[in-house]
């Protein structure tokens, strides 16, 4: 009778757990899609300051907008890439363990970027000529993080996916 007892309590734990590995692999496969799908929205916003960061960086070179000008629109991003930072910020809890490495370098590459806005305000505010190379170089340096995010996270729903 203890060995069948033995043998019934072993058979329910055997397939508790493949039925609740199941359920916790499914969870885990939503909870990533969920995250991909927050990721892209975020990198299309980012995007759409950056592109407008650039546009008028390059006006700025080609004397299209002036300083003052460009200090103008940049002043304007601030609270749209100030939103992007706190919607990660959010995110911080619910993001699932698998990425949560990878989320802290996503708020890494926003927090670069907001500060990139943040440094062109304060270079305007100074009484010398904005150092255009170097934000130009910072502008660089986002959106190549930003594109091996990008291939970071194919990789991991990938691997996760095989």
């Amino acid at each position: 009778m203890k060995k069948i007892i033995l043998v019934l309590w072993v058979a329910t734990s055997l397939l508790t757990g493949c039925f609740g590995s199941s359920d916790d692999s499914q969870e885990q496969s939503n909870s990533v899609n969920n995250y991909v799908t927050s990721f892209q929205e975020i990198i299309d916003e980012s995007n759409q300051l950056l592109s407008q960061y650039r546009e008028n960086l390059d006006k700025l070179y080609t004397n299209e907008v002036s300083e003052n000008q460009f200090a103008s629109i940049v002043k304007n991003m601030v609270p749209k890439s100030r939103e992007i930072g706190t919607g990660l910020d959010d995110q911080l809890y619910t993001v699932d363990n698998s990425l949560y490495d990878f989320h802290r370098d996503v708020i890494r590459l926003v927090n670069d970027q907001h500060q990139l806005f943040l440094k062109t305000l304060e270079e305007a505010n100074e009484e010398s000529e904005m150092n255009r190379d170097t934000l130009y170089d910072d502008y660089h340096k986002i959106k190549e993080i930003q594109t091996e995010l990008v291939e970071q996270l194919k990789a991991l729903t990938l691997g996760g996916a095989e």
